[in-house]
């Protein structure tokens, strides 16, 4: 959109029919994106990204809360480095506290991206924020839960020599445990937080409801297979 992108929230019903779709409208050569949603048990939906406006070419980590309506709610970001980052995803515990999770680059260097953190209560008010570095790769979050009392996470480490490896991670949800620990630091962070106005809109993207035959998908539904494998 004009040089950028905009973040897009839709809402189904079970049948697939389109409720409504809203959109944070950004300026020219601004940019958004959305990566991860959770809804609360009075189904308001809880959004995590990224967000760079025109004033500000770095980019910050947002969530935005909506209710049942598609009516905004509130708006969060966190100021983490003149590299930026991004909350890649997003859960909910049973008290409705929300837990968003990604990566922000602190330097310059090639090993220099560690995972971000943090905790907000339904209000939007940020409780605790946490990085977690490794001594020698680059850490990349990408999915959250919570169950029980701890948070799981998933995500890879990408080297030097342009491996990957897979991560998964559990930590206590009261951010404690900071410490080092091996080849990984978990510590707190200080990253300032702020409240965006960036304003929103109802968005007239059209539902798609394709008949194939007596499919009613998104696109066109796989040929039919027949498998007979053992694991």
């Amino acid at each position: 959109y004009s040089g950028g992108a905009r973040p897009v929230l839709l809402k189904h019903d079970y049948n697939g029919s389109k409720l409504w779709a809203k959109e944070i409208n950004p300026g020219s050569s601004e940019y958004g994106y959305f990566q991860g949603v959770a809804v609360d048990s009075s189904s308001n939906a809880y959004v995590a990204g990224g967000y760079r406006s025109s004033s500000n070419s770095v980019q910050h980590p947002y969530i935005a809360k909506f209710n049942n309506s598609g009516t905004i709610q509130w708006q969060r970001d966190l100021t983490v480095s003149s590299s930026g980052g991004t909350f890649t995803n997003i859960t909910i515990d049973g008290s409705n506290n929300i837990f968003v999770v990604g990566q922000h680059t602190y330097g310059s260097g090639t090993n220099e991206t560690e995972m971000l953190l943090a905790k907000y209560n339904s209000s939007g008010t940020l409780q605790w924020q946490r990085t977690l570095r490794h001594s020698t790769d680059q850490v990349r979050m990408s999915s959250i839960t919570h169950q029980g009392s701890s948070l799981y996470m998933t995500g890879y480490l990408y080297d030097t020599n342009d491996y990957y490896k897979g991560l998964v991670m559990r930590l206590p949800d009261d951010g404690s445990l900071t410490g080092t620990y091996g080849d990984y630091t978990y510590a707190s962070s200080s990253f300032s937080t702020g409240s965006p106005s960036y304003t929103y809109q109802n968005n007239a993207v059209a539902a798609i409801n394709q008949s194939i035959g007596s499919n009613q998908e998104y696109g066109f539904p796989p040929t039919n297979e027949s498998h007979s494998n053992t694991v």
